[in-house]
C-alpha cells in the first residue's frame, strides 16, 4: 500500500514460526481487525485489516473528505477484510472496499 510502508506483514522466516496462508504479522505497524464503526475485534472474528504507525501517512493533502473515510479512530482502513490469530498473524480473507470508488 502506498499509503503505508512499503510491507505492512510479513510470514517469519526459520527458526520463528511460519504459518501457511497467512500473511505474517505486522512489520513496524500495528495491525487490528475493526467492525464497521470502529470497535476493534477480538482473535478469530472477521472485520476490516486497519494499521497504524510512524510508516502510516498521516492523511491525504487538502483532502478533508478522503481523511475521514480513510481514518478511524487513529486507524488506517485498509480495505481488505481478515482475521487475526491470538498470535498476531494475519489472513486475508477478501476485499471490502473497492478502490474504484474511493
Amino acid at each position: 500500500m502506498t499509503e503505508t510502508s512499503h510491507q505492512v506483514t510479513f510470514n517469519p522466516l526459520p527458526p520463528r514460526r511460519r504459518k501457511p496462508g497467512s500473511v505474517g504479522t505486522g512489520t513496524n505497524v500495528d495491525v487490528a481487525i475493526m467492525v464497521r464503526g470502529g470497535g476493534l475485534l477480538q482473535p478469530g472474528h472477521e472485520g476490516e485489516v486497519v494499521v497504524r504507525g510512524e510508516t502510516v501517512m498521516h492523511g491525504y493533502a487538502r483532502n478533508l473528505a478522503a481523511n475521514e473515510e480513510a481514518f478511524i479512530n487513529g486507524w488506517f482502513r485498509t480495505g481488505d477484510l481478515g482475521i487475526l490469530d491470538r498470535d498476531g498473524y494475519l489472513t486475508v480473507t477478501g476485499r471490502g472496499i473497492d478502490q474504484s470508488c474511493r
